[in-house]
C-alpha cells in the first residue's frame, strides 16, 4: 500500500511499480477494498481504467507498518552495530534484485 500516492495511482501502473501482474494487483486491491484500505473507482479520463486510493485506514496501516519497519531497523542496527546492519541491507537489497531479474527471465538463477 505504500507504493499508493495519496492522489491515487491506476491499477496498471500500481502493478508496474510492485512488479506484479495486472490480475494479481487486481484480487489483491479488491480485497484490501473489502478490508477497508483503499478505494478503487473509474478512472475520469479512462473508464475502463480503476484508480486506487488509500482510505484513512489504509493511510494509518502504511503509518503503523513504516513505524514498526522504523523500530525494527533501529533494535537490529543497536544488535548488529552499524556496519554489520549496512552490510545486511546491502545483501538483502542484492538479494531483492536477483529475484526482481528471476521473474523478468525465470532462467536467470538457473545454475
Amino acid at each position: 500500500m505504500e507504493l499508493i500516492p495519496p492522489e491515487g495511482l491506476r491499477l496498471n501502473e500500481l502493478a508496474e511499480r510492485a512488479a506484479i501482474t495486472k490480475a494479481g494487483i487486481g484480487q489483491f486491491m479488491n480485497y484490501l477494498q473489502h478490508e477497508g484500505y483503499v478505494s478503487l473507482a473509474a478512472d475520469p479520463s479512462d473508464k475502463r481504467a480503476k484508480v486506487v486510493t488509500l482510505t484513512a485506514a489504509g493511510s494509518a496501516a502504511v503509518d503503523l507498518s513504516r513505524q514498526i519497519i522504523a523500530d525494527t531497523e533501529e533494535r537490529w542496527s543497536a544488535a548488529l552495530g552499524a556496519e554489520r546492519y549496512r552490510e545486511l541491507r546491502r545483501t538483502l537489497f542484492d538479494i531483492a534484485s536477483l529475484s526482481k531479474e528471476a521473474r523478468k527471465s525465470p532462467n536467470t538463477l538457473a545454475s
